[in-house]
């Protein structure tokens, strides 16, 4: 039962935790979560800016940004850069794809400050919904 219990409690310990409020942390500052997200319509989905921050002293080397269907998932787009040499910037900004249906989808940045493990934290969003866009394009092309 011990060694059970430490395989655990070693295993979550790799795999990160969440933010805490001890140190300072990277914050997502745009959208602001829980909005519906402001994007351009592009083929089946979308494209939205995100922008976060972080602190100097997180000293933050290594991030990853997942945006999914559900919190951690990456099936819309996974953004990831690891590299113990590249110095976290204090400001962030990359365009993400996201539906275009109205949903809910959710971003995770993770972040990995120097010879510590992965934190991350968790937001949701409202996608825009572009399907009345796509009929207009249908019905202006001629098939009426």
């Amino acid at each position: 039962m011990g060694r059970l219990l430490l395989a655990i409690l070693s295993a979550s310990a790799f795999l990160g935790s969440s933010a805490s409020a001890q140190t300072p942390q990277p914050e997502i500052l745009s959208p602001a979560p829980g909005t519906v997200v402001d994007a351009e319509p592009l083929g089946d989905g979308a494209i939205m800016r995100l922008m976060w921050s972080s602190p100097a002293e997180a000293n933050v080397e290594d991030w990853a940004i997942y945006v999914g269907s559900t919190p951690g998932a990456w099936d819309y787009q996974r953004i990831t850069h690891m590299n113990r040499y590249f110095k976290f910037p204090d400001q962030e900004s990359l365009k993400i794809g996201v539906p275009a249906d109205g949903s809910t989808f959710y971003v995770r940045l993770f972040w990995r400050p120097r010879d510590s493990g992965f934190s991350h934290l968790d937001v949701s969003y409202v996608a825009p919904d572009f399907s009345d866009i796509a009929l207009g394009r249908i019905f202006s092309s001629g098939f009426e």
